[in-house]
Protein backbone atom coordinates (compact mmCIF):
# COMPACT_ATOMS: atom_id res chain seq x y z
CA UNK A 1 0.00 0.00 0.00
CA UNK A 2 2.81 2.38 0.90
CA UNK A 3 4.41 1.65 -2.51
CA UNK A 4 1.21 2.50 -4.37
CA UNK A 5 0.78 5.75 -2.44
CA UNK A 6 4.35 6.69 -3.17
CA UNK A 7 3.78 6.03 -6.90
CA UNK A 8 0.69 8.23 -6.96
CA UNK A 9 2.51 11.05 -5.21
CA UNK A 10 5.34 10.82 -7.73
CA UNK A 11 2.84 10.88 -10.61
CA UNK A 12 1.11 13.97 -9.22
CA UNK A 13 4.46 15.61 -8.67
CA UNK A 14 5.40 14.89 -12.28
CA UNK A 15 2.12 16.35 -13.54
CA UNK A 16 2.58 19.45 -11.41
CA UNK A 17 6.08 19.80 -12.75
CA UNK A 18 4.71 19.88 -16.34
CA UNK A 19 1.61 21.97 -15.47
CA UNK A 20 1.36 25.14 -17.51
CA UNK A 21 1.27 28.45 -15.69
CA UNK A 22 0.62 31.79 -17.34
CA UNK A 23 3.45 34.26 -16.92
CA UNK A 24 2.70 37.87 -17.82
CA UNK A 25 6.41 38.57 -18.10
CA UNK A 26 6.57 36.09 -21.01
CA UNK A 27 3.58 37.58 -22.82
CA UNK A 28 4.03 37.84 -26.59
CA UNK A 29 2.17 39.75 -29.26
CA UNK A 30 -0.76 37.69 -30.63
CA UNK A 31 -0.56 36.58 -34.28
CA UNK A 32 -2.92 38.29 -36.73
CA UNK A 33 -5.32 35.36 -36.85
CA UNK A 34 -6.13 35.78 -33.14
CA UNK A 35 -7.44 39.27 -33.86
CA UNK A 36 -9.53 37.71 -36.64
CA UNK A 37 -10.89 35.03 -34.33
CA UNK A 38 -14.14 33.55 -35.62
CA UNK A 39 -13.86 34.94 -39.16
CA UNK A 40 -14.43 32.57 -42.09
CA UNK A 41 -14.23 34.79 -45.14
CA UNK A 42 -11.21 33.26 -46.90
CA UNK A 43 -12.30 32.01 -50.35
CA UNK A 44 -9.86 29.07 -50.30
CA UNK A 45 -9.85 27.86 -46.69
CA UNK A 46 -12.36 26.93 -44.03
CA UNK A 47 -11.41 27.61 -40.41
CA UNK A 48 -12.38 26.23 -37.05
CA UNK A 49 -11.63 28.19 -33.88
CA UNK A 50 -11.41 27.44 -30.17
CA UNK A 51 -10.39 29.21 -26.99
CA UNK A 52 -10.19 28.19 -23.36
CA UNK A 53 -8.81 29.25 -20.01
CA UNK A 54 -6.18 26.72 -18.89
CA UNK A 55 -7.17 24.79 -15.81
CA UNK A 56 -4.90 24.49 -12.83
CA UNK A 57 -2.31 21.71 -13.08
CA UNK A 58 -3.14 21.23 -16.79
CA UNK A 59 -0.15 20.42 -18.98
CA UNK A 60 0.57 22.29 -22.20
CA UNK A 61 0.05 19.05 -24.13
CA UNK A 62 -3.44 18.59 -22.71
CA UNK A 63 -4.27 22.22 -23.37
CA UNK A 64 -3.31 21.81 -27.02
CA UNK A 65 -5.21 18.53 -27.35
CA UNK A 66 -8.36 20.11 -25.96
CA UNK A 67 -7.93 23.19 -28.14
CA UNK A 68 -7.54 21.06 -31.26
CA UNK A 69 -10.60 18.96 -30.43
CA UNK A 70 -12.71 22.07 -29.83
CA UNK A 71 -11.41 23.75 -32.99
CA UNK A 72 -12.24 20.63 -35.01
CA UNK A 73 -15.75 20.73 -33.59
CA UNK A 74 -16.09 24.34 -34.69
CA UNK A 75 -14.71 23.45 -38.11
CA UNK A 76 -17.35 20.74 -38.31
CA UNK A 77 -20.05 23.35 -37.80
CA UNK A 78 -18.53 25.49 -40.53
CA UNK A 79 -18.39 22.53 -42.89
CA UNK A 80 -22.06 21.85 -42.14
CA UNK A 81 -22.93 25.23 -43.55
CA UNK A 82 -20.53 24.93 -46.47
CA UNK A 83 -21.78 21.47 -47.46
CA UNK A 84 -25.36 22.65 -47.52
CA UNK A 85 -24.31 25.26 -50.07
CA UNK A 86 -21.65 23.53 -52.16
CA UNK A 87 -23.25 20.07 -52.32
CA UNK A 88 -26.84 21.23 -52.63
CA UNK A 89 -27.19 19.64 -56.07
CA UNK A 90 -26.25 16.26 -54.66
CA UNK A 91 -28.42 16.66 -51.60
CA UNK A 92 -31.41 16.76 -53.92
CA UNK A 93 -30.60 13.10 -54.58
CA UNK A 94 -29.38 12.25 -51.09
CA UNK A 95 -32.50 13.39 -49.33
CA UNK A 96 -32.83 15.59 -46.25
CA UNK A 97 -30.80 13.31 -44.03
CA UNK A 98 -29.34 15.35 -41.19
CA UNK A 99 -26.95 12.52 -40.42
CA UNK A 100 -25.35 13.17 -43.80
CA UNK A 101 -24.43 16.70 -42.82
CA UNK A 102 -23.25 15.71 -39.35
CA UNK A 103 -21.16 12.85 -40.67
CA UNK A 104 -19.72 15.00 -43.42
CA UNK A 105 -18.60 17.54 -40.86
CA UNK A 106 -16.97 15.02 -38.57
CA UNK A 107 -15.11 13.27 -41.35
CA UNK A 108 -12.34 15.89 -41.49
CA UNK A 109 -10.91 14.36 -38.31
CA UNK A 110 -10.40 10.99 -39.95
CA UNK A 111 -9.25 12.23 -43.35
CA UNK A 112 -6.15 14.00 -42.08
CA UNK A 113 -6.59 16.77 -44.61
CA UNK A 114 -6.09 19.71 -42.28
CA UNK A 115 -4.00 22.37 -43.95
CA UNK A 116 -2.78 23.93 -40.72
CA UNK A 117 -3.11 23.79 -36.94
CA UNK A 118 -2.23 27.03 -35.14
CA UNK A 119 -2.28 27.70 -31.42
CA UNK A 120 -1.38 30.63 -29.19
CA UNK A 121 -1.56 31.32 -25.46
CA UNK A 122 -2.09 34.89 -24.42
CA UNK A 123 -0.18 34.75 -21.13
CA UNK A 124 -1.18 38.28 -20.22
CA UNK A 125 -4.91 37.38 -20.21
CA UNK A 126 -4.22 33.64 -19.69
CA UNK A 127 -6.41 32.57 -22.59
CA UNK A 128 -5.43 29.84 -25.07
CA UNK A 129 -6.47 30.06 -28.73
CA UNK A 130 -6.42 27.57 -31.62
CA UNK A 131 -7.27 27.62 -35.28
CA UNK A 132 -7.43 24.69 -37.68
CA UNK A 133 -7.84 25.05 -41.42
CA UNK A 134 -8.88 22.93 -44.36
CA UNK A 135 -8.96 23.74 -48.04
CA UNK A 136 -12.49 24.25 -49.31
CA UNK A 137 -11.61 22.23 -52.40
CA UNK A 138 -11.42 19.16 -50.13
CA UNK A 139 -14.94 19.50 -48.75
CA UNK A 140 -16.86 17.66 -51.55
CA UNK A 141 -14.46 14.72 -51.30
CA UNK A 142 -14.65 14.66 -47.51
CA UNK A 143 -18.44 14.87 -47.60
CA UNK A 144 -18.73 12.09 -50.16
CA UNK A 145 -16.52 9.68 -48.20
CA UNK A 146 -18.39 10.46 -45.03
CA UNK A 147 -21.76 9.96 -46.68
CA UNK A 148 -20.65 6.58 -47.99
CA UNK A 149 -19.62 5.53 -44.50
CA UNK A 150 -23.00 6.61 -43.23
CA UNK A 151 -24.75 4.56 -45.90
CA UNK A 152 -22.69 1.55 -44.90
CA UNK A 153 -24.01 1.88 -41.37
CA UNK A 154 -27.55 2.07 -42.72
CA UNK A 155 -27.10 -1.20 -44.57
CA UNK A 156 -26.20 -2.87 -41.28
CA UNK A 157 -29.55 -1.84 -39.80
CA UNK A 158 -31.48 -2.31 -43.09
CA UNK A 159 -32.62 1.32 -43.00
CA UNK A 160 -31.04 2.45 -46.27
CA UNK A 161 -33.41 3.59 -49.00
CA UNK A 162 -33.12 2.80 -52.69
CA UNK A 163 -32.66 6.50 -53.47
CA UNK A 164 -29.76 6.63 -51.01
CA UNK A 165 -28.15 3.59 -52.64
CA UNK A 166 -28.41 5.28 -56.04
CA UNK A 167 -26.85 8.45 -54.60
CA UNK A 168 -24.06 6.42 -52.97
CA UNK A 169 -23.24 4.66 -56.24
CA UNK A 170 -23.20 8.00 -58.00
CA UNK A 171 -20.75 9.33 -55.42
CA UNK A 172 -18.54 6.25 -55.74
CA UNK A 173 -18.35 6.81 -59.48
CA UNK A 174 -17.49 10.47 -58.99
CA UNK A 175 -14.89 10.10 -56.24
CA UNK A 176 -11.84 10.02 -58.57
CA UNK A 177 -12.85 13.37 -60.08
CA UNK A 178 -13.55 14.82 -56.62
CA UNK A 179 -10.16 13.66 -55.38
CA UNK A 180 -8.42 15.09 -58.44
CA UNK A 181 -10.07 18.45 -57.89
CA UNK A 182 -9.17 18.38 -54.20
CA UNK A 183 -5.46 17.80 -54.79
CA UNK A 184 -2.70 15.31 -54.17
CA UNK A 185 -3.65 14.63 -50.55
CA UNK A 186 -7.15 13.49 -51.53
CA UNK A 187 -5.81 11.48 -54.47
CA UNK A 188 -3.40 9.65 -52.18
CA UNK A 189 -6.11 9.07 -49.64
CA UNK A 190 -8.47 7.73 -52.30
CA UNK A 191 -5.92 5.03 -53.12
CA UNK A 192 -5.61 4.07 -49.46
CA UNK A 193 -9.41 4.00 -49.12
CA UNK A 194 -9.85 1.67 -52.09
CA UNK A 195 -10.43 -1.55 -50.04
CA UNK A 196 -12.93 0.22 -47.78
CA UNK A 197 -14.79 1.79 -50.70
CA UNK A 198 -14.96 -1.54 -52.50
CA UNK A 199 -16.45 -3.10 -49.39
CA UNK A 200 -18.96 -0.26 -49.06
CA UNK A 201 -19.98 -0.63 -52.70
CA UNK A 202 -20.47 -4.37 -52.26
CA UNK A 203 -22.54 -3.97 -49.10
CA UNK A 204 -24.87 -1.29 -50.46
CA UNK A 205 -25.35 -3.19 -53.72
CA UNK A 206 -26.09 -6.38 -51.80
CA UNK A 207 -28.81 -4.48 -49.99
CA UNK A 208 -30.02 -3.08 -53.32
CA UNK A 209 -30.35 -6.63 -54.63
CA UNK A 210 -32.53 -7.50 -51.63
CA UNK A 211 -34.76 -4.48 -52.26
CA UNK A 212 -35.06 -5.12 -55.99
CA UNK A 213 -35.72 -8.84 -55.44
CA UNK A 214 -38.70 -7.96 -53.27
CA UNK A 215 -39.93 -5.55 -55.93
CA UNK A 216 -39.60 -8.26 -58.59
CA UNK A 217 -41.61 -10.74 -56.52
CA UNK A 218 -44.60 -8.35 -56.38
CA UNK A 219 -44.04 -6.53 -59.66
CA UNK A 220 -47.20 -5.49 -61.48
CA UNK A 221 -45.92 -3.11 -64.15
CA UNK A 222 -45.13 -3.65 -67.82
CA UNK A 223 -43.24 -6.75 -68.90
CA UNK A 224 -40.50 -4.61 -70.40
CA UNK A 225 -39.97 -2.93 -67.03
CA UNK A 226 -40.04 -6.31 -65.34
CA UNK A 227 -37.41 -7.54 -67.81
CA UNK A 228 -35.23 -4.51 -67.04
CA UNK A 229 -35.65 -5.09 -63.31
CA UNK A 230 -34.63 -8.75 -63.59
CA UNK A 231 -31.64 -7.77 -65.75
CA UNK A 232 -30.55 -5.16 -63.23
CA UNK A 233 -30.67 -7.73 -60.43
CA UNK A 234 -28.58 -10.19 -62.45
CA UNK A 235 -26.02 -7.50 -63.30
CA UNK A 236 -25.74 -6.47 -59.66
CA UNK A 237 -25.30 -10.05 -58.51
CA UNK A 238 -22.53 -10.52 -61.07
CA UNK A 239 -20.85 -7.33 -59.87
CA UNK A 240 -21.06 -8.38 -56.22
CA UNK A 241 -19.74 -11.84 -57.08
CA UNK A 242 -16.68 -10.27 -58.69
CA UNK A 243 -15.83 -8.70 -55.34
CA UNK A 244 -15.71 -12.15 -53.76
CA UNK A 245 -18.24 -11.16 -51.09
CA UNK A 246 -21.50 -12.49 -52.52
CA UNK A 247 -23.99 -13.52 -49.78
CA UNK A 248 -25.41 -17.05 -49.96
CA UNK A 249 -28.95 -15.67 -50.03
CA UNK A 250 -28.34 -14.31 -53.53
CA UNK A 251 -28.41 -17.81 -55.05
CA UNK A 252 -32.19 -18.10 -54.88
CA UNK A 253 -32.61 -14.48 -55.96
CA UNK A 254 -30.40 -15.10 -58.98
CA UNK A 255 -32.34 -18.24 -59.94
CA UNK A 256 -35.70 -16.46 -59.75
CA UNK A 257 -34.49 -13.38 -61.63
CA UNK A 258 -32.86 -15.52 -64.30
CA UNK A 259 -36.02 -17.55 -64.87
CA UNK A 260 -38.17 -14.44 -65.17
CA UNK A 261 -35.65 -12.70 -67.40
CA UNK A 262 -35.44 -15.65 -69.77
CA UNK A 263 -39.21 -16.23 -69.85
CA UNK A 264 -39.94 -12.61 -70.76
CA UNK A 265 -37.00 -12.15 -73.12
CA UNK A 266 -38.04 -15.13 -75.26
CA UNK A 267 -41.48 -13.65 -75.86
CA UNK A 268 -41.37 -9.86 -75.50
CA UNK A 269 -41.98 -7.94 -78.75
CA UNK A 270 -41.46 -11.09 -80.82
CA UNK A 271 -43.47 -12.40 -83.78
CA UNK A 272 -44.91 -15.20 -81.69
CA UNK A 273 -48.64 -15.82 -81.54
CA UNK A 274 -50.04 -15.95 -78.01
CA UNK A 275 -52.22 -19.04 -77.52
CA UNK A 276 -54.75 -19.25 -74.73
CA UNK A 277 -57.51 -21.58 -73.57
CA UNK A 278 -59.43 -22.39 -70.42
CA UNK A 279 -57.20 -24.75 -68.47
CA UNK A 280 -58.86 -28.06 -67.56
CA UNK A 281 -56.05 -29.56 -65.48
CA UNK A 282 -56.36 -32.75 -67.51
CA UNK A 283 -54.41 -34.52 -70.23
CA UNK A 284 -56.01 -32.10 -72.71
CA UNK A 285 -53.84 -29.25 -71.36
CA UNK A 286 -50.79 -31.42 -71.87
CA UNK A 287 -51.78 -32.17 -75.45
CA UNK A 288 -52.17 -28.48 -76.28
CA UNK A 289 -48.84 -27.58 -74.66
CA UNK A 290 -47.13 -30.41 -76.53
CA UNK A 291 -48.47 -29.11 -79.82
CA UNK A 292 -47.27 -25.58 -79.02
CA UNK A 293 -43.83 -26.81 -77.98
CA UNK A 294 -43.33 -28.38 -81.41
CA UNK A 295 -43.13 -24.86 -82.86
CA UNK A 296 -41.74 -22.63 -80.08
CA UNK A 297 -40.52 -19.95 -82.49
CA UNK A 298 -44.06 -19.30 -83.71
CA UNK A 299 -46.33 -19.93 -80.72
CA UNK A 300 -46.34 -19.08 -77.03
CA UNK A 301 -48.63 -20.51 -74.38
CA UNK A 302 -50.00 -17.59 -72.37
CA UNK A 303 -49.92 -18.32 -68.61
CA UNK A 304 -53.56 -17.38 -67.98
CA UNK A 305 -56.57 -16.69 -70.18
CA UNK A 306 -60.17 -17.22 -69.16
CA UNK A 307 -61.42 -15.73 -72.44
CA UNK A 308 -60.25 -14.17 -75.69
CA UNK A 309 -60.20 -10.62 -74.28
CA UNK A 310 -58.02 -11.56 -71.35
CA UNK A 311 -55.67 -13.29 -73.79
CA UNK A 312 -55.44 -10.03 -75.75
CA UNK A 313 -54.49 -8.13 -72.60
CA UNK A 314 -51.78 -10.64 -71.77
CA UNK A 315 -50.42 -10.50 -75.32
CA UNK A 316 -50.41 -6.70 -75.19
CA UNK A 317 -48.34 -6.81 -72.01
CA UNK A 318 -45.75 -8.84 -73.89
CA UNK A 319 -45.99 -6.50 -76.90
CA UNK A 320 -47.21 -9.26 -79.20
CA UNK A 321 -49.25 -8.68 -82.36
CA UNK A 322 -51.58 -11.67 -82.62
CA UNK A 323 -53.52 -14.10 -80.46
CA UNK A 324 -55.01 -17.53 -80.98
CA UNK A 325 -57.80 -18.54 -78.63
CA UNK A 326 -58.80 -22.19 -78.44
CA UNK A 327 -62.25 -23.41 -77.47
CA UNK A 328 -62.98 -27.09 -77.09
CA UNK A 329 -66.50 -28.48 -77.06
CA UNK A 330 -67.48 -32.12 -76.78
CA UNK A 331 -70.75 -33.95 -77.27
CA UNK A 332 -70.98 -37.47 -75.94
CA UNK A 333 -73.21 -40.24 -77.24
CA UNK A 334 -73.45 -44.02 -76.76
CA UNK A 335 -74.28 -46.42 -79.54
CA UNK A 336 -74.41 -50.18 -79.25
CA UNK A 337 -72.50 -50.01 -75.96
CA UNK A 338 -69.71 -47.93 -77.45
CA UNK A 339 -68.99 -44.33 -76.42
CA UNK A 340 -68.70 -41.72 -79.12
CA UNK A 341 -67.54 -38.17 -78.48
CA UNK A 342 -67.83 -35.53 -81.16
CA UNK A 343 -65.04 -32.99 -80.71
CA UNK A 344 -65.07 -29.44 -82.03
CA UNK A 345 -61.95 -27.32 -81.67
CA UNK A 346 -62.42 -23.65 -82.55
CA UNK A 347 -59.29 -21.62 -83.32
CA UNK A 348 -59.94 -17.85 -83.23
CA UNK A 349 -57.10 -15.70 -84.61
CA UNK A 350 -57.24 -12.02 -83.65
CA UNK A 351 -54.88 -9.03 -83.88
CA UNK A 352 -53.98 -7.57 -80.49
CA UNK A 353 -54.22 -3.87 -81.32
CA UNK A 354 -57.40 -3.94 -83.38
CA UNK A 355 -61.13 -4.31 -83.01
CA UNK A 356 -61.35 -6.40 -86.17
CA UNK A 357 -63.41 -9.53 -85.65
CA UNK A 358 -61.33 -12.67 -85.17
CA UNK A 359 -60.88 -15.22 -87.91
CA UNK A 360 -62.21 -18.54 -86.71
CA UNK A 361 -61.29 -22.00 -87.89
CA UNK A 362 -63.37 -24.93 -86.69
CA UNK A 363 -61.83 -28.38 -86.59
CA UNK A 364 -63.97 -31.45 -85.99
CA UNK A 365 -63.16 -34.95 -84.92
CA UNK A 366 -64.61 -37.98 -83.18
CA UNK A 367 -63.27 -40.19 -80.44
CA UNK A 368 -64.59 -43.73 -80.05
CA UNK A 369 -63.91 -46.10 -77.21
CA UNK A 370 -65.22 -48.18 -74.35
CA UNK A 371 -65.12 -46.12 -72.26
CA UNK A 372 -63.67 -42.80 -73.50
CA UNK A 373 -61.15 -41.18 -71.15
CA UNK A 374 -59.55 -37.72 -71.12
CA UNK A 375 -56.42 -39.30 -72.53
CA UNK A 376 -58.30 -40.48 -75.63
CA UNK A 377 -59.85 -37.03 -76.13
CA UNK A 378 -56.45 -35.41 -75.59
CA UNK A 379 -54.92 -37.64 -78.25
CA UNK A 380 -57.61 -36.55 -80.71
CA UNK A 381 -57.09 -32.88 -79.83
CA UNK A 382 -53.39 -33.33 -80.40
CA UNK A 383 -53.97 -34.72 -83.89
CA UNK A 384 -56.31 -31.84 -84.74
CA UNK A 385 -53.79 -29.23 -83.56
CA UNK A 386 -51.02 -30.93 -85.51
CA UNK A 387 -52.92 -30.08 -88.70
CA UNK A 388 -53.62 -26.46 -87.71
CA UNK A 389 -50.40 -25.26 -86.05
Amino acid sequence: MRGILTGLLLLLAAENAYAFKCDKDNAKRPPIWVSQYGLNTNPDFMYGYAQLIPEKKQSLQRINEQLKANALGDLSTSINSEVSRTVISQRDNLGNDQAFIQSSAESNISTGQLSSIDSFIDQKECIAYARVAIEKANIPFISAVSYLRLMRQKTVFNTIKLSEIEAANSLLAGLPDMAAQSGQTATTQLASLSPELTSIETEINSRKIDILALSLSIFSGSKRKELELAAEILDLIKKVEQSGQSPARHASVQKNASQKHQAILQVLASDKIAIGWIKTKTAIDGAILKAIDKNPDKYWAAPTSTDAEELKKTAAEFELKQTLYLELTTQKARKFGIDEVDITLSLSYAPVQSSIAPTTLNLAGRAIGRPISDDIIAEKVSSLLAKAL
